[in-house]
């Protein structure tokens, strides 16, 4: 209890902080709004779940439980701006937290994915020509004891930024004027599993490549690696393929001849990620696609390779003996729709 009780007012205290610097700044950008929140939980409940299955979830009044996040509730709240304002700030203050109840949590059907510290977003957009924020805010975190917190109230602050502001904070993105493969000759490799992959000079030819022409400091290797694209728009994506560090292994340098290969590091179009709240690795099936794509290219120049490290000179203080690692098993067999 000391724990929990130190936890909170260093989060107490952080919040007061930062809520002066945020008066004195809104008092310089103009105006805004504070509303109190207070959120009323209404324990374990039977809700519908993907297929209309029933889903034991945590749920509270005006929460909606999310999906995505193992039906983790979810706060959502949306802003009309002012006619002239199409951007603003916020700040969540004034955060009273309690511990969640264990025996709620083993009621749950699914584990609930928590984050460690408060989490909130902020979006725009236009709803029947009125500019609107969206605000979302996840209510339970990770206390530092291993166990659940819930958000009992806090205070939102929005702030709405003049024309100007907005302006001068707007992010310019420089997006290419075409795709990599829009010019020259290039060769797609597909690939299921993570692991070192090897290309060798016969593997090479038996594509097509005019094995004559390569000059083993232009092979290049690009593509994204494995797993699904993020459906949050907000998440950072390349605007075009990018280019893979390999190793180009020769009997003769500047040569790439029979028995000459390339190496490289590819992913897995599936992923193996560690959920912090239930504190176990889960696997996330890729849902459009069996293989990993990679290109290969022979005549844009000089490619980027895996740099050599200088061996440690240091004595080691540590051996390892063995690691861990996860596999699954989940074949696709059967096709509902048809």
């Amino acid at each position: 209890m000391l724990l929990e009780t130190n936890f909170m007012r260093k989060r107490i205290k952080f919040f007061t902080a930062l809520a002066i610097i945020f008066i004195a700044w809104h008092t310089a950008s103009g105006q805004g709004l504070q509303k109190k929140i207070t959120i009323r939980w209404q324990g374990v409940q039977t809700i519908q779940g993907i297929d209309f299955k029933p889903v034991k979830a945590l749920c509270a009044d005006g929460l909606t439980n999310s999906p995505s996040r193992n039906f983790t509730p979810v706060f959502t709240k949306k802003f009309i701006l002012p006619q002239d304002i199409n951007s603003c700030d916020v700040l969540v203050t004034h955060t009273e937290w309690e511990p969640l109840d264990g025996q709620q949590l083993v009621q749950l059907s699914f584990p609930v994915q928590a984050a460690d510290t408060l989490s909130y977003s902020l979006e725009f957009g236009t709803e029947r020509g009125k500019h609107v924020a969206f605000l979302q805010l996840l209510p339970v975190i990770s206390d530092q004891s291993g166990g659940l917190l819930r958000l009992k109230s806090f205070m939102i602050n929005l702030v709405y930024l003049p024309a100007d502001k907005n302006q001068s904070a707007a992010v310019k993105t420089a997006y290419a004027t075409h795709s990599l493969l829009a010019q020259g000759n290039w060769y797609k490799v597909q690939l299921s599993k993570t692991g070192i992959y090897k290309i060798s000079y016969a593997e090479m030819q038996a594509m097509g490549i005019n094995m004559a022409t390569v000059n083993p400091a232009n092979i290049r290797l690009f593509g994204y690696g494995g797993g699904m694209l993020s459906e949050a728009n907000s998440v950072f994506r390349h605007d075009d393929l990018f280019e893979n560090a390999i190793s180009v292994v020769t009997a003769n340098q500047g040569v790439f001849a029979p028995g000459d290969y390339i190496l490289f590091y590819g992913t897995s179009p599936d992923k193996i990620v560690y959920n912090k709240t239930a504190k176990k690795f889960e696997h996330q099936k890729n849902l459009y696609s069996d293989v990993t794509c990679y290109f290969l290219n022979f005549e844009s120049g000089p490619g980027l390779r895996i740099d050599d490290q200088p061996q440690s000179t240091q004595t080691p203080t540590y051996t390892c003996e063995g690691f861990f690692d996860c596999v699954f098993y989940e074949n696709d067999l059967t096709n509902f729709i048809n």
